[in-house]
């Protein structure tokens, strides 16, 4: 997978889920079970479409690494199961 360049970042951050920057999140040692991950930069969440395969968006899995994160993101938001 290549590293995306940049997302569309257009949702405002909501009041839940863990912000931390892309250096703490990758280094958090977080498991694919444990949860997933949205990128953030200037305080918007990037939008994740459907995938039409599974029917849910394409969010940033730890399993991914830097990979799945775009080069532009400054944090990732993370939810917990």
């Amino acid at each position: 997978m290549a590293r995306p360049k940049t997302a569309t970042y257009v949702e405002a951050l909501p009041d839940y889920g863990d912000l931390m920057t892309v250096e703490d999140f990758l280094e958090a040692g977080f498991i694919d079970y444990d949860g997933h991950g949205q990128a953030v930069k200037d305080g918007l969440v990037a939008e994740y479409p459907v995938n039409r395969e599974t029917g849910w968006p394409d969010w940033i899995l730890p399993s991914q690494g830097i990979d799945a994160i775009p080069e532009d993101a400054t944090h990732v938001i993370w939810f917990n199961r």
